[in-house]
């Protein structure tokens, strides 16, 4: 592309914090991907230890951190509890209006020229893209908590009913709406109560440093099947345990590696991976290897020596961790549901299963041990998969062309903000809504719009 443009990112996250997960990995990669090609990049994004700005070239990172709340002394404890959360809404209010107010300086001072934010708890809803109608407002659908709280509680039900009310804000306020997957969009936006509302399909760009060149060798020796994600029955590692006995009924020797970080206490036990042990009969629990979070040598070899690899999500709006399997040309059984259905190509390029039935993952489990053939064939068609079409480079092509064709269709609708009118007031003219694009059309649906 010969222009460059200037894109404001808010995320939730990124990924030199240690909390960093999905989102995180989209905006990094997106942001160095659009510098790299000439464009300039602000990204908006909590902070642990103080307000900074870092800077590499074209790309700044600043790290806001919200007030956090103390408990108070002398109150009983449910009234501390209270005081507690009314002050944490408190904190994150202003945290919001600064995201906020940072946003309407970069567009209004710096000239930034299109605005995105993640749809994950709204922290962009005080931003009022009225203000300047001639720059796009987009919201990526990562999974939205009113989403994501049905799938796996992880949340009290206030703390969810007062995120829900900020991310359906944020997408009222939108002007695009874009998607990693076709198939996530229906239950996102029926989460968001907008249904109708247009979305643009086109892969999240992916800066993995897992990307080999070729396909992995079949590994000798007893099947080794690895599972990688974070420890939680949203990943499916708890449906995971639970078909671990009867993989091991057909194939006694096999070696389960699970690869990901602990999110600590749950079920009643200490860790969550003292919870997944519970699910496990004695006479299996020598079979299966907790790693922990681990870095990317490590991982590159844990994919290399996988015989299969597993990832049974309840809900995924892309899948990471299948992506990277996919890169190393390796037989995979992935989940039925959301993006990496897609992924997998509707089980043209791994196995399906239908999440959380165990019985269903061990028979996919236990088919793709037992046919050398069949592993080979999957894993030719995901490496291939993998290094067309979602590949960094096709995926950021999607991305540039979207953003400049939102930027050049609000373009010619941009009227200054009237002086002494309301600043909330709606200035200019939203676009009208269209059907949402399939993923076939990244690029007719960028030029749409």
């Amino acid at each position: 592309m010969s222009r460059s443009l200037r894109i404001a990112i808010a995320s939730i996250e990124y990924p030199t914090q240690p909390f960093s997960s999905g989102i995180g990995t989209y905006t990094q990669a997106l942001a160095e991907g659009l510098v790299a090609r000439g464009h300039r990049v602000h990204v908006l994004t909590r902070g642990a230890e103080g307000n900074t700005i870092e800077r590499d070239g074209d790309l700044r990172v600043e790290y806001v951190v919200p007030a956090r709340a103390e408990l108070p002394e002398r109150l009983s404890n449910s009234l501390s509890m209270a005081a507690l959360g009314v002050r944490g809404l408190i904190g994150e209010s202003r945290y919001r209006r600064r995201i906020a107010m940072r946003l309407h300086e970069l567009v209004a001072d710096e000239g930034y020229q299109l605005v995105e934010a993640a749809d994950h708890m709204g922290e962009a809803a005080w931003y009022d893209p009225a203000r300047h109608p001639g720059v796009p407002f987009v919201v990526r659908l990562h999974t939205p908590l009113a989403c994501s709280e049905r799938i796996e509680r992880n949340v009290p039900p206030w703390v969810t009913a007062v995120a829900a009310s900020q991310e359906r804000r944020q997408v009222r306020r939108a002007t695009h709406l874009t998607a990693p997957a076709s198939a996530t969009v229906a239950p996102m936006l029926e989460a968001l109560r907008a249904i109708g509302r247009a979305v643009t399909v086109y892969p999240n760009p992916h800066a993995s440093a897992l990307r080999p060149s070729r396909p992995a060798p079949e590994p000798d020796g007893p099947p080794v099947v690895l599972f990688v994600g974070r420890l939680s029955g949203w990943k499916g590692a708890d449906t995971l345990m639970r078909a671990v006995p009867e993989v091991l009924g057909h194939f006694p020797e096999t070696r389960f590696v699970v690869a990901g970080a602990d999110p600590g206490p749950s079920h009643g036990f200490d860790t969550y991976e003292a919870y997944l042990r519970s699910l496990l009969p004695p006479r299996a629990a020598g079979s299966v290897e907790f790693q922990g979070r681990v870095g990317h040598d490590l991982l590159a070899g844990h994919y290399r020596r996988a015989t299969a690899c597993v990832f049974p999500s309840r809900f995924e709006a892309l899948g990471y961790a299948c992506l990277e399997a996919m890169s190393f040309g390796k037989a995979i059984v992935g989940s039925a549901v959301g993006g990496m259905r897609e992924l997998l190509d509707d089980g043209n390029a791994g196995l399906l299963h239908r999440p959380p039935d165990p019985a269903d993952l061990a028979r996919h489990i236990v088919a793709l041990l037992g046919d050398p053939a069949l592993r080979q064939r999957l894993g030719r068609r995901a490496f291939e998969r993998a290094r067309t079409r979602y590949s960094a480079e096709r995926s950021l092509d999607a991305a540039e062309a979207f953003y400049a064709g939102a930027i050049d269709q609000l373009r010619p609708h941009a009227t200054p903000v009237p002086r002494g009118a309301s600043r909330g007031a709606p200035v200019g003219r939203r676009p009208a809504p269209t059907r949402p694009s399939g993923p076939t059309d990244e690029a007719s649906a960028a030029a749409r719009r």
